[in-house]
Parts: C-alpha cells; sequence; structure tokens
C-alpha cells in the first residue's frame, strides 16, 4: 500500500487529472478553457482519452446530482445533450457505484471525484495483492506486486476515463470466486456468493460498456474455472457452482433495470459503433503489454495507443513460464491462464477480424485491443504471483542461476519480435515496411528502454545476492531496490521532470461546479423560459454544457437518437466525430431558421469575432464572450390548430428554411392520416407560445390556451414508446411530431396543462425482476443466516472436509 500512498499528494492536494487546464477545450476555445484557469498543459495526454470524463461523466454527476436533491427523482433522462435522450439507458452514469456517490452527493466536486479516483486505485493495489496472496501463497510476491499495481501504463491511458474504474472494481470478482471455493464450509462459501452479487454489480455500474462487458464476463469464466478445477469431488463442486450460480441469477434480477433499459435503448439508438469492425495488435508488439513505450515508437510524436502493466509483471509471467513444468499441477494457475489465452488471441489478432465481425458481441467492441488488454491486466497479474513465488522460494537452490536465464531468454525472445517488426523489410510481397526503411526510435526510448533491460535483468539477480547475504550484500539491496523504481518510475505521478513528455503530470484543480462569467450570466439572466444554448466555433464543448445547466443540440453520448440525427443532417448541420455539431460563425446566416427549429436561443461566439448582431438577433453580452438572442427561436412548447404532412426530409427543410418562420406541427404523410384532426389552412395557422413551464430531470410540463381543436407540441426529443404524456391529468398518446419532437392531440377548446415524462417501455417490467431478485437475495441471506444459528460452525448441508482448502 506504500505506492499507493505516494500517489496521494498529487490527488488530495491541489492538482488533479481531471482539471481543465489540461489544455482539454470545455467552455472558451482557447486556453485558460475555463472561467478562472490557469491555462497549463498535461504533456503526456497525447493519445489519452481526455474528454470522457469532462464531457459526459462529471457532467452527468451533476445532472444526477439536481435530478435526486433539487427534483427528487431517479436520473432516466439527460435534458441537457440532443434536445433529450436516455441517460440510464447509456448504461454508463455509475449510478449504482457506491463510491460515484461521492460525487453525485457533492454535485461533481472535483475533490470529490479524485477522492475517488484514489480509493479506486487503492481497492485495485488491495485486491491484486488479496489474489497473489490466497492463489500463490507468497506473502512477499502478494508484498511486491501490491506496490507495483497502481504504477501500470494503463492509468496513463485511461488516467481520466471510465475505464479506470472497470479495471479497478473488477478484481473483487475473482476474489469472491477464489474465496468460495477456498472455504472449508459450504456456509462460508455462500457468504461469498453473496459478495460476487455486490463485485458483479460494482463492475457493471463503472462507467463503461466494453471494458465492463469483457472483465465481467472473462473473470466470472475465470472464477468459475478456480472452482471446476478445484481437486474435490463432483458433488462438492456441483454444490459450490450451483450456489454460485444462484448468486448470478440472483445479480442479473437485481440489476435488470441497468441491462435491459441499455438492451432496450441499444437496439433502436445509432451508434458511433454501428459497423463492424476489429482494431487488435501485431504479435510482434506483445512487449508493449508491459510497457506502453514499446507501442509508442509506432505512433507518430510517440502518442499513447494501447496501454500496459510494467516489466515487473513481465518478470513475473516470464518466471512463471520458466517454470511451467513444475507449475503444471497448479490448477489455480491453470484457471488464471486459459481465460488469459482467450483474451489474449482476441487482443492480438490471432482470431482474425473476419471472424470476429462475424461474432455478435465482438463485432461491436471495435477496441479488441484495449478492452481485452484490460482482461489480460487482472490475469497477468496473479500469474505474475506464481512466478515470484518460485523465484523467491528457489534462491537458495543452485537451479535458480537457469531459471533466471530462461526468464532472460522468454524476454529476449519478445524483445527480438517486437525489433524484428520494427526494423525488417521483406524482399518479396506484402510488407509492414519497405526496404531501406525502420520504425524511428526516439532518444528517450533509446535510453529508458535499455534501462527497463538493465533492470529487469539485475532485479532478481541482485535481490538474490542481498537475500543470501553475499559480500556487499547491503550494496545489491540498493541495487535491487534501484531496478524495482526503474521498473515503476515513469508510471508515477509527477509535478514536473525533464521528461513530462512520457509522466503523468496533474494540473491545478479547479471547481467547475460554480463556474460564472458575464457571458454565462448573460444566458442565465435573460433565460425567462426553457431555451437552449450553441456555442459558435470552438465555444463550449457539447457535454460540459451539462455542468453550467444548459442544454444544447448535441452532445458526446454513446447512444443517440437517430430521429434527431436525421433531423439535424436533413437540416445541413455537420456533424464531427459523429456526435458534435459544429456551427462556424459565418455559417449561421444560413442554419438561422434551423437553429430557431430546435429551440436555440442563445449564441455564444469569441468577442470581436463577429462584430454586430445578425439580422433576427440581439447582443446580450460582449464581454468574455458575445452573446446573442435569437428573437425568432420557436419557442420550447406551443399550441398550433393544424398539423400538416411531409413527404420527404427535403420537404421538411423547405418548410424550414422557405416557410414563414413561425413554428409549425407536421408528421410524415403515412401517419398524419391516423390523427383525427381536420386538415386546416397550414399558411394562416393559429401559433400560440405555452406558458408556464415546469421542468424536471425526467418531465416537462406547461399550459396553452386553445381557441379549437389542435396539437401542443414539445420540441424535445421524441422516444417512441418511452415517452408518458397527459393532458389535464388525463393519459394520452406521445405522436411523433416534426420529426424528432412531441406532440399530443387536443381534442377540446379550453386552458389545457400538458404533461410529458421519460418512463422507458420496459422500465416497469425490469423493476418487477429487481424486486424478485431483491426478494430472492433476502430469502438467501435468511437461509444463510438460519442455516448458521441451526449448526454454529458447520453447514447442514456440507460437513466441510479439512482438505477442502487444498485445489490445487
Amino acid at each position: 500500500m506504500f505506492g499507493d500512498a505516494l500517489l496521494l499528494p498529487r490527488r488530495l492536494l491541489r492538482e488533479e487529472f481531471r482539471s481543465p487546464d489540461n489544455g482539454l477545450i470545455l467552455f472558451y476555445p482557447n486556453k485558460p478553457t475555463v472561467p478562472g484557469g490557469v491555462g497549463g498543459h498535461v504533456d503526456n495526454a497525447l493519445g489519452s482519452d481526455l474528454g470522457a470524463t469532462l464531457y459526459w461523466h462529471l457532467p452527468v454527476s451533476m445532472i444526477e446530482h439536481r435530478a435526486i436533491f433539487k427534483d427528487h427523482e431517479f436520473p432516466l433522462w439527460n435534458r441537457c445533450d440532443w434536445c433529450g435522450l436516455t441517460l440510464i439507458g447509456q448504461s454508463l452514469s455509475m449510478i449504482g457505484d457506491p463510491l460515484d456517490w461521492i460525487a453525485i452527493v457533492m454535485a461533481g466536486a472535483s475533490w470529490a471525484w479524485d477522492l475517488k479516483f484514489v480509493v479506486a486505485q487503492l481497492l485495485f493495489a488491495f485486491s491484486i495483492g488479496w489474489l497473489v496472496r490466497r492463489t500463490s501463497g507468497s506473502l512477499a510476491a502478494a508484498v511486491l506486486l501490491t506496490l507495483s499495481a497502481p504504477f501500470m501504463g494503463f492509468f496513463a491511458y485511461r488516467y481520466n476515463h471510465a475505464a479506470f474504474f472497470s479495471l479497478c472494481y473488477s478484481p473483487w470478482i475473482l476474489v469472491a470466486w477464489l474465496e468460495g471455493t477456498l472455504a472449508t464450509e459450504l456456509r462460508r462459501a455462500a457468504a461469498w456468493a453473496l459478495f460476487l452479487i455486490f463485485a458483479n454489480w460494482w463492475e457493471l455500474n463503472s462507467g463503461t460498456a466494453k471494458e465492463m462487458s469483457a472483465l465481467l464476463v472473462f473473470l466470472n469464466l475465470a472464477g468459475g474455472l478456480v472452482l471446476l478445477l478445484a481437486a474435490q469431488p463432483v458433488q462438492w463442486r456441483v454444490r459450490r457452482l450451483a450456489i454460485f450460480a444462484w448468486a448470478n441469477v440472483i445479480f442479473l434480477l437485481l440489476s435488470a433495470p441497468l441491462w435491459m433499459t441499455f438492451l432496450d435503448a441499444l437496439g433502436s439508438a445509432h451508434t458511433s459503433y454501428g459497423d463492424a469492425h476489429a482494431y487488435q495488435i501485431t504479435p510482434g508488439l506483445a512487449i508493449g503489454l508491459f510497457d506502453d513505450i514499446f507501442y509508442r515508437q509506432f505512433m507518430s510524436l510517440e502518442l499513447l495507443f494501447n496501454p500496459s502493466t510494467n516489466f515487473f509483471v513481465l518478470i513475473g509471467a516470464m518466471w512463471a513460464l520458466a517454470r511451467a513444468r513444475s507449475l503444471a499441477t497448479e490448477r489455480l494457475l491453470w484457471a488464471m491462464t486459459l481465460p488469459a489465452i482467450a483474451a489474449a488471441v482476441l487482443a492480438f489478432g490471432v482470431i482474425p477480424p473476419d471472424v470476429v465481425t462475424t461474432i455478435p458481441f465482438l463485432k461491436g467492441i471495435y477496441h479488441l485491443d484495449n478492452t481485452f488488454s484490460c482482461v489480460l491486466f487482472i490475469l497477468l497479474f496473479v500469474i505474475a504471483g506464481f512466478g515470484l513465488r518460485e523465484c523467491l522460494a528457489r534462491m537458495r537452490e543452485p537451479g535458480w542461476v537457469g531459471d533466471w536465464l530462461i526468464m532472460l531468454t522468454f524476454v529476449g525472445v519478445l524483445v527480438a519480435a517486437y525489433f524484428g517488426l520494427a526494423d525488417a523489410a521483406h524482399r518479396v510481397g506484402k510488407t509492414f515496411l519497405m526496404v531501406g526503411e525502420t520504425i524511428p526510435k526516439s532518444p528517450f526510448f533509446k535510453g529508458y528502454a535499455s534501462a527497463l533491460l538493465v533492470a529487469l535483468v539485475l532485479l532478481p539477480l541482485a535481490w538474490r545476492l542481498a537475500w543470501l547475504r553475499r559480500p556487499a550484500a547491503t550494496a545489491w539491496a540498493v541495487v535491487a531496490i534501484c531496478a524495482f523504481v526503474t521498473l515503476h518510475f515513469r508510471h508515477g505521478m509527477y509535478l514536473e521532470t525533464k521528461f513530462d513528455y512520457y509522466t503523468r503530470n496533474p494540473k491545478t484543480r479547479t471547481d467547475l461546479r460554480h463556474l460564472t462569467s458575464p457571458g454565462i450570466e448573460a444566458v442565465r439572466t435573460a433565460s425567462a423560459e426553457p431555451g437552449r444554448v450553441v456555442g459558435l466555433g470552438g465555444v463550449m464543448m457539447p457535454g460540459f454544457n451539462a455542468a453550467l445547466g444548459f442544454e444544447t443540440i448535441s452532445g458526446p453520448d454513446a447512444l443517440m437518437n437517430p430521429a434527431m440525427l436525421q433531423l439535424v443532417d436533413t437540416l445541413g448541420f455537420h456533424r464531427e466525430a459523429d456526435w458534435r455539431i459544429v456551427i462556424p460563425p459565418q455559417k449561421f446566416p444560413a442554419l438561422h431558421r434551423a437553429l430557431d427549429m430546435l429551440n436555440v436561443r442563445y449564441l455564444l461566439d469569441e468577442p470581436g469575432k463577429t462584430g454586430e448582431a445578425w439580422p433576427g438577433t440581439k447582443v446580450l453580452s460582449d464581454s468574455d464572450l458575445t452573446v446573442f438572442e435569437s428573437e425568432t427561436a420557436w419557442p420550447r412548447a406551443f399550441f398550433t390548430d393544424a398539423l400538416g404532412a411531409y413527404k420527404s426530409g427535403a420537404e421538411l427543410r423547405h418548410l424550414v428554411e422557405e416557410g414563414d418562420g413561425r413554428p409549425f406541427a407536421v408528421m410524415p404523410a403515412d401517419l398524419r392520416g391516423r390523427v383525427p384532426l381536420p386538415p386546416r389552412d397550414f399558411a394562416h395557422r393559429v401559433v400560440q407560445a405555452a406558458t408556464h413551464y415546469h421542468l424536471t430531470n425526467n418531465t416537462t410540463s406547461f399550459e396553452i390556451d386553445a381557441a379549437t381543436p389542435g396539437m401542443a407540441v414539445l420540441m424535445e426529443a421524441n422516444m417512441q414508446d418511452d415517452i408518458l404524456a397527459t393532458v389535464d391529468d388525463e393519459p394520452v398518446q406521445s405522436l411523433p411530431i416534426d420529426h424528432a419532437f412531441r406532440g399530443v392531440l387536443i381534442e377540446k377548446p379550453g386552458h389545457h396543462v400538458v404533461k410529458f415524462e421519460y418512463w422507458p417501455l420496459v422500465f416497469d417490467r425490469a423493476l418487477s425482476l429487481a424486486l424478485i431478485g431483491l426478494v430472492a437475495l433476502l430469502l438467501s441471506f435468511w437461509a444463510w443466516w438460519r442455516a448458521g444459528r441451526a449448526t454454529p460452525g458447520t453447514s447442514p448441508v456440507e460437513t466441510a472436509p479439512q482438505e477442502a482448502a487444498a485445489i490445487s
């Protein structure tokens, strides 16, 4: 745990990795990128996904705080992105993660997020030590790998990403299976099965989809193999397997509201992973699995493109391979090795892409390289524990030197394969490199890689010489410590070094909960009724708007509404990276009508870039940003007595761009005929803005005065079958209006209160399953507790022979 303690000062004092001073564009297009920011830069951010937390997870923790503590609702909906879309259906919100409630309760405070990262990493190191101690039986190996665990290349690759939590929580799944197998009593095994429910739940809520799914499946598979390979009678294994299978059934029932809403949303959503692809790693780069510096030489500017563990894990893993013959009877080792091989063949392209892309689950992952590398990391730590145990246990034996040389030979094979790939060119046929071409190696790589290899050679030898108290034992101990540090130092945290490009450097913490500026306050002051906010050019990155409480028309959400995407594409908006709508200032006049339709009332631009207001707009502020208000923006909700029809996207666009500029309600021609509203003169339609809005996280209500029957329209995204609508508290059908929005039929003239609520169609069913799961959990706990009272110290089902612990 000393290694984790070294991380605490940087995390908990004034620096953080979620700092806007990392150089990430948030609100302003230039550094400093938020009001009050310093404007620094994190050199090693190259290739690491800095935006995942600051564009989505941190703002979502603020959304959840407002929903729970202000609106007193469970956060199902995200009204801040894409004119509204599912939040719970994203399966990324981490609402069920106990540690995430630190951030939720504190409304996304930066220090709360830092504390979550620290605790997660501490728990990760502790779980690795636990697994190594219980599998290898070596306390020394467990301590060394506990110290090593926080210093992985993975934490530079994903230091500002929810995959950080997916990896850190996952070993506890394996802990539950392992302890349930090692338990000498069936009742104690059942207690660990209950813990498995929690461990699976924790992983499910870790904030990713790809990494979470791979770790959840593979570590449960590894745990199942631990039990199945136990050196016990078949009946003994069947009983325990039944208990753990029942625990997984309860977990699936309890978590139904999460995975059922996700699968339901996924079935109708657009994702950036629609086409089947498979990104894998060339096997010649396998050495990079243990230090990403080897991967980075293949990237321009030495960008990060895949995660790694460290060279200390390499020593342990290769030593286990060197001792393969004697370890062949270790059943626990086989339980780790078999899933590791399966993960490796997926990550390193042994299963070719044309096969992977035909497998339903795998074809949507795309990033098989880093996703299944995460699985390998956990299993490699455990495998390394066996290798280190052998290394430490045989130090006094003559055969130790032979083991050391074999380990070095295996490492040499990996190094040789790497340099062969990086330097060799084929004489004929297809070749990775042209003749005379090599992969350039940076000066830092040459020095650092040489230091790694020297330290790898010296560490076991120096430790042995110190252990055996040979001459100069103290000096050899110092050499061993220096070698150990060399294998880990680059993966630590620093304020400043001579090699910042290759290390992690946190920057000044900024509290993003209470950001204010003249431009921000101009929007808040003018917002008498609901209206969306859009930044022109690089102003206000979509997603971060939620941290300010602003709604906008795009966002970095994994599952997007196809109807909304079709609408913005039809209206001529440009989407960058699939999810971000970019509007250069010079394009605004051409898109003004379309923005009005989307209820975009406020536009933010860099000061001095635009000059005077465009026609139909007025300037509210011209300080840190120029803030425009569109005087022609459609209201969020309105009543109209006419319901038109359109036959194509081009016709809809024509209505927006060439019409009279007033709000309208139209439906596809094939649906319009089903609505019992008589045709009216569309050109002379009545349009009346709604009043008395009441917005909560999941609901929007408003009032209208209708002189005739007509349509009440809400310009918030429609989700077919997932929107509940009422008029004067009477349920009515929510209809798709204007291609992507909602409306209800007003059958009678008069004053009406209209309310829309997001409630996924599958949610009632999912809650029923969760209730069944809760009852099953309580009954299982009651049976477990009663069994303990009935026969203290033993199980009434299994009398627990002492040899139950001998599973390997």
